[in-house]
């Protein structure tokens, strides 16, 4: 009787083991990489939020993205969301003093959930906004919102889990009857769907924030992309920058006007992929146009005051400094930042520059440079970081050369704070 009893006990322990050891091989190896590529699912279609159009294919349900996509989003994912909530719980437990002790007040279980609902309402808000105005100043304010509604949600999931837990123990301990403990079951299922869904509509909606800031960025002029020219039958070109090419289909955003394009890669002769900077047309300042610049400008007066100075102030850079023989170091570092003069010029002093200056005239006419004259663009004024931008071309005998030129207005002037060379610029005329 000892023995069998020996055996049984042995072979209860060896199937408790054998059961650890599947129940781990299929976490592991079936539900992690399952949860991954959901999520990597979830993440890839949330691209749906942008205009479709296919080309030689019927419209589909889904964009067909390849797992190799979808498997390197998801674990990237995954990674960021453990990330916050593990430097999140750090500060937490290192702040440790009595009032973290105490159990949070009914009003902070409350904010938890109005974070997660103010986070979806961002989110739908912030692709409305996106949609309808195509404007990169209300995407930058709505997604700065967003993503820290974001961080608060993300937190919030931890503390409501953490909520849920501490109340299960609670009430396991002082119910019952089984009727009060499946109310409360159903309370709490109802709470992980809730959050499961934000969780799930934070993934979804994360899907184009990459490609929205990739969209401006291209039509900024800022940096080259590597971009694919693809037609049609009809022999229609769009220039798209690649999301993903499997086996069967070709993804990419079309830099004009911000839709996703879905092509079979069967006639892969019908793209042309290359590398690209957007060609921006900006408008050309011409001093006899003012009642079309002011009604450009919707008759504000003072913003069109604004611009004749800042356009003074460009020219000052003409007048002053080596591109004529009226050089003026004085006056050119009047007209130009603090933070200009000390990066640019290094603080050196008026008498000096002056000189460098005449010999930077010397120079260009012993390589016989002629500046023939310069045109500039209407001022371009950045809501978000208060700057005016204005683009010159410079008409060399030799060649024609763009610079950008952004200034600040502090009081009622207008000083150059940089200036860099740039290319892909064309003017245009106001309305076109």
């Amino acid at each position: 009787m000892a023995n069998k009893k020996v055996d049984r006990d042995f072979n209860k322990t060896r199937m408790k083991k054998l059961y650890r050891i599947f129940k781990q091989t299929f976490e592991y190896y079936i539900v992690l990489p399952l949860i991954v590529y959901f999520i990597g699912f979830i993440y890839s279609q949330g691209t749906l939020l942008l205009p479709m159009e296919t080309i030689n294919m019927f419209n589909i349900p889904i964009l067909p993205y390849s797992s190799k996509y979808m498997i390197f989003h998801g674990i990237t994912i995954i990674g960021m969301y453990s990330f916050v909530i593990c430097i999140y719980l750090f500060f937490k437990n290192s702040i440790n003093n009595e009032q973290n002790k105490k159990k949070p007040s009914t009003i902070w279980k409350k904010a938890r959930w109005i974070v997660v609902y103010l986070n979806i309402l961002f989110m739908f808000l912030f692709y409305l906004i996106l949609l309808e105005f195509k404007s990169e100043y209300f995407y930058m304010i709505v997604l700065s919102i967003y993503y820290v509604f974001k961080v608060l949600t993300i937190i919030s999931y931890v503390e409501v889990f953490n909520d849920i837990r501490d109340a299960r123990k609670e009430k396991s301990e002082n119910m019952n009857s089984e009727n009060e403990i499946r109310e409360v079951s159903n309370a709490e299922i109802l709470k992980y769907i809730t959050l499961a869904l934000v969780i799930f509509l934070n993934i979804f909606v994360s899907g184009s924030n990459a490609l929205i800031e990739k969209y401006f960025l291209y039509t900024n002029g800022d940096g080259s992309f590597q971009v694919a020219d693809i037609s049609d039958n009809d022999g229609k070109v769009f220039t798209v920058y690649p999301i993903d090419i499997s086996e069967k289909y070709f993804i990419g955003l079309s830099l004009e006007d911000l839709k996703v394009v879905v092509k079979p890669t069967e006639d892969k002769n019908k793209i042309l992929f290359r590398v690209d900077k957007k060609n921006i047309k900006v408008i050309k300042y011409n001093k006899d146009e003012k009642e079309q610049i002011l009604k450009y400008l919707k008759n504000e007066e003072s913003l069109y005051n604004d611009y004749i100075k800042a356009i003074e102030s460009v020219n000052g850079i003409y007048q002053y400094s080596y591109y004529t023989q009226t050089v003026d170091a004085k006056k050119l570092i009047s007209i130009i930042s603090d933070s200009l003069y000390k990066e640019k010029f290094n603080l050196i002093s008026s008498e000096y520059l002056n000189d460098l200056l005449k010999n930077s005239i010397k120079e260009n006419e012993e390589k016989k440079l002629k500046l023939i004259g310069y045109e500039v663009s209407l001022p371009q004024y950045d809501k978000i970081h208060h700057t005016y931008t204005i683009y010159s071309r410079e008409i060399w005998n030799s060649n024609t050369i763009w610079y950008k030129y952004v200034l600040v207005k502090q009081g009622d002037k207008f000083y150059v704070d940089s200036y860099e060379k740039v290319g892909n610029i064309s003017f245009k005329r106001i309305g076109e």
